[in-house]
């Protein structure tokens, strides 16, 4: 697997940490941390869809006041 197969955010600047993704070819989702890209986790592409569709539902937003 190289480098270039793994996408962030476009607003990822390189002095800060981003998430990386990647499609790897056996299905799924690849992610790292763009600042130690060697641990990975993974997802089957059915995790991976309900983790995006809870996210765009807003069962993952939270109040920054500790709330």
């Amino acid at each position: 697997m190289s480098d270039s197969e793994w996408r962030k955010p476009s607003t990822c600047s390189t002095d800060r940490a981003c998430v990386e993704v990647r499609r790897p070819e056996m299905g799924g989702v690849n992610i790292r941390a763009s600042e130690d890209p060697k641990p990975r986790l993974y997802f089957y592409a059915e995790e991976w869809a309900e983790f995006v569709a809870a996210v765009k539902n807003g069962e993952y937003d939270y109040d920054q006041g500790g709330q």
